[in-house]
């Protein structure tokens, strides 16, 4: 069982720096709202989405799916436009929109190689139970790793509701990958 420790231990360190870049990406669009209020511009920019949404999915490598991915931009866009909607332009940075936006481009590219690598691990820990007879499923392990999410989340001054809808995003996913891999164990 030492192995599988060795891997809830890479997986938790994965979330521990997810969780930091995210704060960084939170702290770069309020920047960005400030700044489109201040010149009055709309929060709203659908075809930013779009492109932010297709640069991640070129960036996976289609070593993440699809729909995984859609779901989880759109839980950050939905967020961060709502963060945005209430900013007032007055703490705007000194940064333009386009070198934040540039910054948030290095984040998401952050953030992509981390979820790859989480499930690449995740993959192994599939593998290593579907050998051990072990359950694909271990509901104490995702407790742990949602209370632990959210002490993260508090820690980097986030929305502890958002940080726990993605890692339920990514848990649902892993799930679905472990039973995957236990059938051809069979």
């Amino acid at each position: 069982m030492q192995e599988l420790e060795r891997f809830r231990y890479r997986i938790d360190s994965l979330d521990e720096v997810l969780i930091s870049l995210l704060s960084e990406r939170f702290r770069k669009t309020r920047l960005i709202g400030s700044a489109k209020v201040s010149i009055g511009l709309r929060v709203e920019d659908l075809a930013r989405e779009e492109e932010l949404r297709s640069r991640v999915l070129t960036l996976s490598e289609g070593k993440l799916e699809a729909e995984f991915l859609d779901g989880f931009m759109t839980q950050i866009f939905e967020h961060e436009k709502s963060e945005q909607e209430g900013c007032m332009g007055a703490a705007h940075s000194h940064l333009s929109i386009d070198s934040l936006r540039s910054k948030i481009e290095a984040l998401d590219r952050e953030i992509t190689e981390n979820l790859v690598e989480r499930f690449c691990v995740t993959r192994e820990v599939g593998h290593f139970k579907a050998q051990n007879n072990l359950n694909a499923v271990d509901p104490d392990r995702e407790r742990k790793q949602l209370g632990r999410a959210t002490l993260l989340a508090a820690r980097h001054g986030l929305n502890s509701t958002l940080v726990e809808a993605l890692l339920k995003l990514v848990l649902g996913r892993v799930v679905q990958e472990h039973e995957r891999i236990a059938r051809t164990y069979r």
